[in-house]
């Protein structure tokens, strides 16, 4: 019989990567994996919060060739239609705003 507690005392100690989620006994799991979490998401905000301003930065150096841009013959009117799409893409993403809201 005291094989057993021993066993159930070993499995009550045990630990995962989820073992935060097995209930009220692994609170601080859970908090240790919060933290984590809001590393990540902290990083990540960096993260995007730097690729919109490289996207600012490209969208603001192709401003004065949209300027220039008229018309054109077949040929080159679909590769036009293609940069029209990418130029539409990139004004719907910088209008999104930066999405870091807490």
């Amino acid at each position: 019989m005291a094989k057993m507690t021993d066993q159930n005392k070993s499995r009550a100690s045990t630990h995962s990567d989820w073992c935060w989620s097995w209930g009220p006994k692994h609170y601080e799991c859970a908090l240790r994996e919060i933290k984590a979490l809001q590393e990540v998401l902290t990083a990540l905000k960096a993260e995007n919060e730097m690729l919109r301003k490289v996207l600012k930065e490209a969208d603001d150096e192709l401003d004065w060739l949209d300027k220039g841009i008229d018309t054109c013959d077949y040929l080159a009117g679909v590769c036009m239609r293609s940069y029209w799409i990418m130029r539409g893409n990139m004004k719907a993403a910088l209008s999104k705003g930066n999405g870091n809201k807490e």
